[in-house]
């Protein structure tokens, strides 16, 4: 063999235990995000489960989301009572279907990068921010795609919820 066939064996040797190496790393991380997702939204579910017996509710329909810092957002909906509820680590958000405004994505665009992705949402008597990507995140990124995703769906499902009060 000449040296070019040597040199192309020893890439293919290189790229190949590079790739076995991201592979069992990558699916360790990823088995790690999965437990902390899990841990994060069983303890917002706790502490939601604590402020439905204060306030009397009785949330139904349940969506969690993390941002890119690790917080959750538990997205909650008492469909009888038509209340909706936003539970944070330490802040608690609760108003009527009829209250709801509008629920808007932000995000800035710098150099190609997301950051300050956002969800506001206008209520008769509040303006609540959530921060669902704080950190700059290239536009085609994985995570950055996924957290655009995610406070466009969190808005979504808001609005498909506090229009069912408009149509009764």
């Amino acid at each position: 063999m000449n040296i070019l066939q040597y040199l192309l064996l020893a890439l293919l040797v290189l790229v190949t235990a590079a790739n076995l190496y991201a592979l069992t790393i990558g699916k360790k991380n990823r088995n790690r995000a999965a437990a902390n997702y899990r841990l994060t939204l069983q303890k917002l579910g706790v502490r939601t489960n604590e402020l439905m017996k204060e306030y009397g509710y009785d949330f139904d329909d349940r969506h969690g989301y993390i941002n890119d810092i690790g917080d959750g957002i538990l997205l909650c909906f008492d469909t009888k009572k038509q209340v909706v509820g936003i539970t944070l680590a330490d802040e608690f958000y609760h108003f009527p279907y009829a209250d709801f405004v509008s629920c808007k994505q932000n995000y800035e665009t710098l150099e190609n990068k997301l950051s300050n992705i956002s969800v506001v949402i206008e209520t008769n008597d509040a303006i609540i921010t959530l921060v669902f990507g704080s950190k700059a995140w290239r536009r085609k990124s994985y995570l950055g795609k996924f957290l655009l995703q995610d406070s466009k769906e969190f808005c979504t499902i808001l609005e498909g919820h506090c229009s069912v009060s408009e149509q009764q």
